[in-house]
């Protein structure tokens, strides 16, 4: 904490002093006990900040880590910055592996381009987010559908600072849709 111990009673230079960042001032002549009390609530007020802070980040830790869903925070340039252990079991990869490759390399190819393009629009700033059903490849080479929906984050100065994404496993969905689709195909022939 700053505190400023001035003999100036000037109220336009204690309002500059507490717009440059000190948190409190004195006037002399002051008394030691009250410059004291006042460090300490300075103190324990930052402690108390610093603790809701944290508490904020385990809250935050755990809603990322145990989701039911995939999550990812990925890099402007699409590479995997965090990755939750949901994603790693949807995809087959241990966490360090999938934070060493970008959504390009994990994405089947005939869904690339797609998604190039919607990662591409949030990039330039034409769009803030995006939901897409696509392929994935996992680790053993099977092919796992998911339903991404992908928002950016951005810097105050409006670059992009990085991009969040949320994937739903529906392959069991896809399954059963191609099922159906099947059956109905085969009654049509029977028909």
């Amino acid at each position: 904490p700053i505190v400023m111990l001035t003999a100036k009673a000037d109220d336009e230079l204690r309002v500059r002093m507490l717009q440059a960042g000190v948190q409190d001032y004195l006037a002399k002549p002051f008394a030691v006990d009250e410059l004291l009390a006042r460090v300490d609530g300075l103190l324990a007020e930052r402690r108390r900040a610093g603790e809701q802070l944290r508490q904020s980040e385990a809250r935050f830790e755990a809603t990322f880590d145990h989701a039911a869903v995939g999550m990812v925070q990925m890099a402007p340039d699409g590479s995997f910055l965090r990755v939750n252990h949901r994603l790693c079991e949807i995809l087959g990869y241990a966490a360090d592996e999938l934070r060493a490759l970008s959504f390009r390399e994990v994405t089947h190819a005939d869904d690339l381009a797609d998604s190039v393009e919607q990662v591409r629009r949030m990039v330039s700033g034409t769009s803030d987010g995006f939901t897409l059903e696509k392929r994935y490849r996992r680790r053993d080479g099977r092919i796992v559908w998911g339903n991404v929906s992908a928002s950016v984050v951005r810097r105050t100065d409006g670059t992009p600072d990085y991009m969040i994404a949320v994937i739903e496993d529906i392959s069991a969905r896809k399954a059963a849709q191609m099922e159906l689709k099947q059956r109905n195909a085969e009654l049509e022939r029977f028909d």
